[in-house]
């Protein structure tokens, strides 16, 4: 972690924010940035995690010279995941040094025993948990997260790797994307990290190093080394960006169909977990019917991830099978009575 002396004269946060936007390139970013972030400001409410590396510090730069201009509400937090012996100490440090820019950090803690495997999915699993908790909290509905265009890349080749359908491998790229009742933006999802560097050393000249981003044995580090290596080879990452875009233009039209086959074939209450539908909503082509199960299953158990594609496949064979009647599937029990299916969140319990 780099450090700086917080032993400084203090200077009006609102001056030694803007003063920033003087800067030709960060001021260019910046307006890339706004034109990213379309969201109603009615809402003047905004949540954003903040981890501490130069992405989100960039993030947090950007959302607080927003709030100065659109008088709007922007609620910091940073997990802490207690998953490095420093963590805390950081934590701590990344408070106190961003308060002296007007930015106000709340720290959420990951309490509890940590896994042995599967660190990183269960961590981001459980960064969502906290997050959305406070949002609740707050009543705050929408989400700002700093994935870059090199987080793009990355989660491409993941999940090209792990065999994802073309929804898997193009739902990064969408700047804005829902989960219940959630706004969740990504408004820096086409900028370079370089550019995100850029502004946190000019802005900050700080940021916490994240010594899991360099450890093998995670399949982000790999793969961020294989990436690496490919474009020393030549590999042309703007056609990989173009390919990456095409694939997203054929998603959104399956997408279309997905919705039309809920709001046309299903009855769906997120109040009350519970959804219902018939033979009509499964005699679809199977991506449809795929995607639109993984969705109401998403809504009815309140859960960010769906659960994974063998399961939801084997689901919807059972469906359409004669002798179904009854099953559970990600916390949700699926049923059939006659010609209709009932899904609803398992015992009734409410997330």
């Amino acid at each position: 972690m780099k450090k700086k002396s917080l032993n400084v004269k203090t200077v009006n946060p609102k001056i030694k924010i803007l003063y920033h936007l003087k800067d030709k390139k960060i001021n260019k970013i910046y307006n890339i940035f706004k034109f990213n972030s379309k969201i109603d400001f009615k809402d003047s409410k905004i949540a954003v995690g903040v981890s501490g590396g130069v992405d989100s510090l960039a993030l947090a730069f950007f959302l607080k010279c927003l709030s100065l201009e659109k008088k709007l509400k922007i609620y910091y937090f940073h997990v802490n995941h207690h998953l490095r012996i420093d963590s805390s100490n950081q934590a701590k440090y990344l408070s106190k040094f961003l308060i002296k820019f007007g930015i106000k950090i709340q720290i959420l803690k990951w309490k509890g025993p940590k896994p042995i495997s599967n660190i990183q999915k269960i961590a981001r699993e459980k960064r969502y948990e906290l997050i959305f908790n406070k949002m609740d909290k707050y009543n705050i509905k929408n989400l700002f997260i700093a994935h870059h265009k090199g987080d793009l890349m990355e989660n491409f080749i993941i999940r090209l790797i792990r065999g994802s359908g073309l929804d898997g491998l193009t739902s990064f790229n969408n700047i804005h994307t829902q989960h219940r009742d959630k706004n969740i933006f990504r408004p820096l999802i086409n900028i370079n990290k370089q550019n995100l560097n850029y502004i946190s050393n000019k802005v900050f000249k700080f940021y916490i190093s994240d010594s899991s981003n360099y450890e093998n044995k995670f399949q982000r580090t790999r793969v961020r080394n294989i990436l690496k290596n490919l474009k020393k080879e030549g590999l042309d990452i703007s056609k990989m960006n173009l390919t990456i875009k095409n694939l997203t233009y054929s998603n959104l039209s399956i997408n279309f169909l997905v919705r039309n086959n809920i709001e046309t074939n299903c009855h769906l209450n997120c109040k009350k977990n519970i959804a219902l539908f018939n033979n009509d909503f499964l005699n679809k082509p199977e991506e449809i019917v795929f995607r639109s199960i993984s969705q109401i299953l998403s809504k009815i158990n309140r859960n960010y991830y769906p659960p994974r594609g063998k399961k939801i496949i084997r689901l919807i064979n059972d469906l359409k099978g004669i002798k179904f009647k009854k099953t559970t599937l990600a916390m949700c029990v699926i049923e059939k009575y006659g010609n209709t299916y009932i899904i609803t969140r398992e015992n009734g319990k409410k997330k």
